[in-house]
């Protein structure tokens, strides 16, 4: 398992980064499994919407979900699954959910 850290300070592309380095891998790797872990809600909302959502819309076809225990208010709800049983979001290639949400996929 390979592993990716970037530490930056704030604005300084670490987010564009993790999304062009997870289109890069599944392109690459089309069964690889990738989750990205945030600290906030908002955070993985936004994380789809500003990156993946464009991205999915422009053609980009992997697996994705943002997985959560709460309802979304998100824009891009069509990404989500929220009642999705554990054992289908390992089949998925790109999971974006909270650092506690993570805890219930295991």
């Amino acid at each position: 398992q390979q592993q990716l850290h970037s530490l930056r300070a704030f604005g300084t592309g670490k987010t564009l980064l993790l999304a062009h380095s997870v289109y890069h891998v599944i392109e690459q790797q089309p069964n690889a499994k990738i989750l990205i872990c945030t600290h906030h809600h908002k955070s993985a909302d936004a994380f789809v919407e500003n990156y993946f959502g464009p991205m999915k819309e422009n053609g980009w076809k992997p697996d994705l979900v943002r997985y959560s225990n709460r309802k979304s208010h998100s824009q891009f709800q069509r990404y989500w699954k929220q009642q999705i049983m554990i054992k289908d979001v390992y089949k998925l290639q790109v999971v974006v959910s909270t650092f506690c949400d993570s805890f219930s996929l295991q």
